[in-house]
C-alpha cells in the first residue's frame, strides 16, 4: 500500500519534490474490504483496499482496487500482478498500479528486490515522478505496516 500513498503524495500541487517517507498501517478484519490509515511525509492519507474477486490464474491478474482521500483529493487505482514463468520466482513477478489521483493519471510498477524483502517502485501522476523502496511489511497478530522512502521529481 505504501506505492499507493506515495504515489498520491507525488500528484498533490502542495507536495514538495525531494525525498520523503511513507508509513501505512492496517488492522486486517474479515470479508473484503480492508482499510488502511497513514502519513505520507506527515500528511495523512486513508483509504480501502478491496481484494479482487475475478480468481484467475492467468498473467495479468487483477488483486485489488484502492480508494481513499490524500489532501481532500480521493484516488482509484488497480493494483494487478503479471509474471514470467514460474508465479514463484519472486524476480519475475512485476506489480502494476493504474488509475487516477485527483483529476491526474497514474500509472507505476513495482518489483521485489532480490535476496530481500524489500521492494523498489516507479510511479508516474500526472507530471510528477516518484521512485522509492518499500522495506518489509510488519506484521503483529492482525495488525500491520509498511514503510517506504521516496523521492519525488517533476
Amino acid at each position: 500500500m505504501a506505492i499507493l500513498a506515495v504515489g498520491a503524495a507525488a500528484g498533490a500541487l502542495a507536495f514538495p519534490t525531494g525525498t520523503g517517507t511513507a508509513k501505512i498501517t492496517w488492522h486486517s478484519v474479515s470479508g473484503q474490504k480492508q482499510p488502511y490509515t497513514g502519513t505520507i511525509a506527515g500528511i495523512p492519507v486513508s483509504g480501502t483496499a478491496v481484494a479482487a474477486s475475478n480468481g484467475g490464474t492467468t498473467s495479468p491478474l487483477t488483486l485489488a482496487r484502492w480508494t481513499g482521500s490524500f489532501e481532500n483529493k480521493s484516488f482509484n487505482l488497480t493494483v494487478s500482478i503479471s509474471w514470467r514463468g514460474p508465479l514463484a520466482n519472486p524476480s519475475k513477478v512485476t506489480v502494476h498500479v493504474a488509475g487516477t489521483y485527483g483529476t491526474l493519471s497514474v500509472h507505476g510498477t513495482a518489483r521485489p528486490v532480490r535476496n530481500s524483502d524489500s521492494v523498489t517502485f516507479n510511479v508516474t501522476i500526472g507530471p510528477h515522478h516518484a521512485v522509492g523502496t518499500i522495506t518489509s511489511p510488519m506484521h503483529h497478530g492482525s495488525n500491520g505496516s509498511a514503510k517506504a522512502t521516496f523521492a519525488v521529481t517533476g
